[in-house]
Protein backbone atom coordinates (compact mmCIF):
# COMPACT_ATOMS: atom_id res chain seq x y z
CA UNK A 1 0.00 0.00 0.00
CA UNK A 2 2.63 2.42 0.72
CA UNK A 3 4.25 1.97 -2.91
CA UNK A 4 1.30 3.20 -4.16
CA UNK A 5 0.76 5.97 -2.19
CA UNK A 6 4.54 6.95 -2.96
CA UNK A 7 3.71 6.57 -6.74
CA UNK A 8 0.84 8.30 -6.89
CA UNK A 9 2.43 11.45 -5.20
CA UNK A 10 5.38 10.88 -7.18
CA UNK A 11 3.58 10.76 -10.58
CA UNK A 12 1.22 14.34 -9.15
CA UNK A 13 4.32 16.07 -8.41
CA UNK A 14 5.54 14.92 -12.06
CA UNK A 15 3.02 16.36 -13.90
CA UNK A 16 2.83 19.28 -11.99
CA UNK A 17 6.61 19.65 -12.89
CA UNK A 18 5.57 19.00 -16.19
CA UNK A 19 2.38 21.30 -15.98
CA UNK A 20 4.59 24.27 -14.73
CA UNK A 21 6.97 23.83 -17.78
CA UNK A 22 4.57 24.05 -20.32
CA UNK A 23 2.97 27.06 -18.57
CA UNK A 24 6.92 28.71 -18.40
CA UNK A 25 7.10 27.56 -22.40
CA UNK A 26 3.85 29.39 -23.11
CA UNK A 27 4.63 32.69 -21.73
CA UNK A 28 8.35 32.21 -23.37
CA UNK A 29 9.57 32.62 -19.82
CA UNK A 30 13.23 31.39 -19.87
CA UNK A 31 15.07 29.31 -17.14
CA UNK A 32 17.74 32.28 -16.21
CA UNK A 33 14.60 35.03 -15.85
CA UNK A 34 14.49 34.26 -12.47
CA UNK A 35 10.25 34.10 -12.41
CA UNK A 36 8.66 32.07 -10.01
CA UNK A 37 6.45 29.15 -9.95
CA UNK A 38 3.52 31.67 -8.04
CA UNK A 39 4.35 34.25 -10.43
CA UNK A 40 3.70 31.75 -13.97
CA UNK A 41 0.65 30.79 -12.31
CA UNK A 42 -0.75 34.15 -11.77
CA UNK A 43 0.79 35.48 -15.11
CA UNK A 44 -1.62 32.46 -16.62
CA UNK A 45 -4.24 32.70 -14.62
CA UNK A 46 -4.16 29.04 -13.85
CA UNK A 47 -4.50 27.01 -9.98
CA UNK A 48 -2.23 24.69 -9.27
CA UNK A 49 -2.67 21.30 -11.30
CA UNK A 50 -3.23 19.98 -7.89
CA UNK A 51 -6.20 21.84 -7.50
CA UNK A 52 -7.73 21.39 -10.44
CA UNK A 53 -7.71 17.78 -10.28
CA UNK A 54 -9.10 18.26 -6.69
CA UNK A 55 -12.24 20.53 -7.84
CA UNK A 56 -12.85 17.99 -10.80
CA UNK A 57 -13.18 14.67 -8.89
CA UNK A 58 -15.17 17.13 -6.46
CA UNK A 59 -17.63 17.87 -9.37
CA UNK A 60 -17.15 14.61 -10.82
CA UNK A 61 -18.25 13.17 -7.09
CA UNK A 62 -21.23 15.35 -6.90
CA UNK A 63 -22.52 13.79 -10.58
CA UNK A 64 -22.49 10.63 -9.18
CA UNK A 65 -24.50 11.31 -6.66
CA UNK A 66 -26.71 13.23 -8.42
CA UNK A 67 -27.63 10.38 -10.84
CA UNK A 68 -25.29 11.32 -13.65
CA UNK A 69 -26.05 8.95 -16.96
CA UNK A 70 -28.30 6.79 -14.35
CA UNK A 71 -30.70 9.52 -14.09
CA UNK A 72 -33.01 8.72 -16.89
CA UNK A 73 -35.88 10.99 -15.61
CA UNK A 74 -36.86 13.15 -17.74
CA UNK A 75 -36.40 16.91 -16.79
CA UNK A 76 -39.50 18.29 -18.81
CA UNK A 77 -42.06 17.08 -20.59
CA UNK A 78 -42.87 17.05 -24.68
CA UNK A 79 -46.56 17.68 -25.67
CA UNK A 80 -46.56 15.43 -28.51
CA UNK A 81 -49.62 14.92 -30.80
Amino acid sequence: MRSVIFSHYYYQKTLEAAHHNFQRRLLGIKCHDKVSKVEVRKRTGMAKLEEIIKEEDSHASARDNDGGLQNTEPSFKLNLP
